[in-house]
């Protein structure tokens, strides 16, 4: 493979970390669920396992933490967080990445 492609493997999971750190801050951290530990906890857990479940999708667990600030929290699309913006747009450059690396290796043949 070639070097743009390694750099796009880097970036995703740079961006998956970034995902999971956000999902641990809004349900365990941030306070805005108004949850116990315990329960945030549960709800970080099932989180997980549903984009553990649907991570093969390609951009299902990239706009995971918009989708779930403005659907399941209620957030207007406007008001969402930065570090949700963040976290999907590393997550989604490495994607763009990761596809050029892959369409110059096919250039080679």
């Amino acid at each position: 493979m070639n070097d743009t492609f390694n750099i796009g493997i880097g970036v995703r999971s740079i961006g998956a970390s970034l995902i999971y750190a956000y999902f641990f801050w809004i349900t365990i951290l941030s306070g805005y669920l108004e949850v116990s530990f315990v329960q945030g906890l549960g709800i970080f857990i099932i989180i997980m396992i549903v984009l553990l479940i649907i991570g093969g999708i390609p951009f299902a667990g990239t706009f995971s933490p918009i989708i779930f600030e403005w659907f399941f929290l209620g957030v207007p699309f406007g008001d969402i967080s930065g570090f949700a913006w963040i976290a999907t747009a590393v997550s989604f450059l490495s994607f763009l990445i990761i596809s050029t690396g892959a369409f110059k290796e096919l250039q080679k043949y």
